[in-house]
């Protein structure tokens, strides 16, 4: 599900609690002088729990914002290794859009979307569905950088309905799906993926100054897959 790590102590705790104050379920149920004092016990613990949930749900939904980065960590399984990298999408929710169906809530270059005109093509940007079930994360890492903007959301939706259905020829290296999330997130096409043997691999705008922007946002462990990648040409960012 993507929990925070204040969310999963939440839910550690109170099962926690609830474990070592069961007996009160039982005390409960016999007649004693403590059964007031243990009906008070109840409901302060119905009302942490309400409380909890409360909690939990309010963060959930609130997880992500519209125009987040989404990063979803993934691993090709190599002969000599496994290769890591990440695929990326820009979190839309309700917001209704055109070309948008209800259960859609994020934008991401994908496939399959076969087609031939005007161009052969098997993947490109979409609206979709969050799989909550892969492993993923907001990951707005250029926001700390100060050369990059986020835009606003008219900014951020007016980019989606410029890419939706016209993102051209895909590039696991040069045209991928982190290229478009910080296209329309920031207004700049960039793909680095931090922290994955596929960060050496990328292909970028030869104006950007990519060591200059790493050591910014912080640098990458050193990543040997040079050798790797030269008997998979064509693998890459997702």
């Amino acid at each position: 599900m993507g929990w925070t790590k204040m969310q999963y102590y939440q839910v550690h705790c109170s099962e926690l609690y609830l474990r070592r104050c069961h007996p009160l379920f039982q005390q409960a149920s016999s007649v004693s002088l403590k059964m007031v004092s243990t009906a008070g016990k109840m409901r302060n613990l119905i009302v942490f729990v309400v409380i909890l949930q409360l909690t939990i749900t309010t963060e959930s939904n609130g997880e992500f914002k519209f125009g987040d980065i989404i990063a979803f960590p993934r691993e090709l399984k190599c002969p000599c290794k496994t290769f890591t990298y990440k695929h990326y999408a820009v979190y839309v929710g309700p917001k209704e859009m055109d070309g948008k169906n209800k259960e859609h809530n994020i934008f991401q270059r994908t496939g399959p979307v076969i087609r031939l005109l005007p161009k052969p093509s098997l993947s490109d940007c979409i609206f979709d569905t969050l799989n909550t079930a892969e492993t993923h994360m907001k990951d707005n890492y250029l926001d700390t950088h100060p050369k990059f903007k986020v835009g606003s959301e008219d900014e951020i939706a007016a980019r989606i309905t410029e890419k939706r259905g016209k993102c051209g020829v895909y590039g696991p290296r040069a045209n991928n799906c982190e290229h478009l999330a910080t296209y329309v997130r920031y207004g700049v096409s960039i793909s680095l993926q931090l922290n994955q043997d596929a960060a050496k691999h990328c292909i970028n705008d030869p104006t950007l100054d990519i060591q200059e922007i790493r050591k910014i946002i912080g640098p990458d462990p050193e990543t040997a897959c040079d050798t790797l990648c030269s008997k998979e040409p064509n693998r890459g960012p997702g």
